[in-house]
């Protein structure tokens, strides 16, 4: 069982000394000796600025936004993310930690939780990414019941 999640591919730009080798997989993703990762792979594709995006494919996983038609994806098929139920989306953050340069992969559930969370990756670096408070609380007062004034427009003003 798993939870269906919109998964966001963000600037996940392809290390330059790693490029041959993933276009390579992304062509021939049963090549790969991750399993996890060929099963990522047969979903994307590579920008001219080496840059790993979805490709739209309706038999695979819903493209997102919903309601994407075949002239929804950009002018290279891509579109901005996919939902489905990606399991070990968390080893594959690891596998592109160690072929990109940097980005994030960011997942958001469609579930009733609405859980957003993640892993951003940079120079062989990664870290978990949470959507959490960054403030206080602050209490807002409540709007006043005042009846609705009559405001008076240029023209109503003429007519007096």
């Amino acid at each position: 069982m798993g939870y269906e999640t919109c998964l966001h591919l963000l600037d996940v730009e392809v290390d330059p000394r790693r490029r041959d080798y993933v276009e390579r997989l992304l062509r021939n993703p049963e090549k790969a000796r991750n399993k996890v990762a060929r099963e990522y792979l047969k979903l994307m594709g590579m920008s001219d600025g080496g840059y790993l995006n979805f490709r739209f494919d309706p038999e695979e996983r819903w493209a997102y936004p919903y309601g994407i038609n075949e002239d929804d994806p950009d002018d290279d098929g891509f579109v901005l993310a996919m939902v489905g139920k990606w399991y070990d989306a968390g080893r594959f953050a690891v596998w592109l930690c160690y072929h990109c340069a940097g980005g994030k992969l960011v997942l958001h559930s469609n579930e009733a939780d609405g859980e957003a969370f993640g892993w951003e990756f940079e120079d062989g670096r990664i870290r978990y990414l949470e959507l959490i408070p960054c403030s206080e609380w602050r209490q807002l007062r409540p709007s006043s019941k005042r009846a609705p004034s009559k405001r008076r427009t240029r023209s109503s003003k003429r007519s007096s």
